[in-house]
């Protein structure tokens, strides 16, 4: 690329002329790898974060279900 000089004379920008493809590249890649990484460790945590609350649930289900027999129980002991 080419940029002025402060006595109006072009100047080539060494910079973009070298092989930055490579390094870049390969950084870029490894990100990627890294994001696709963390990525799947974040599902398995979420996996394992709703199959906990929905054992959490079903306990709490049971739970429910065993007083509602006891309140019963007790409603038809006093009725008698």
């Amino acid at each position: 690329m080419k940029r002025p000089n402060g006595d109006n004379h072009l100047v080539f920008d060494n910079r973009l002329n070298g092989d930055t493809t490579t390094p870049t590249t390969s950084k870029s890649s490894e990100s990627a790898k890294d994001c696709r990484k963390r990525k799947a460790l974040r599902i398995q945590f979420l996996a394992e974060s709703v199959r906990l609350r929905e054992l959490t649930v079903m306990r709490m289900k049971r739970d429910i279900d065993k007083l509602h027999i006891i309140y019963f129980s007790y409603l038809n002991y006093v009725s008698i």
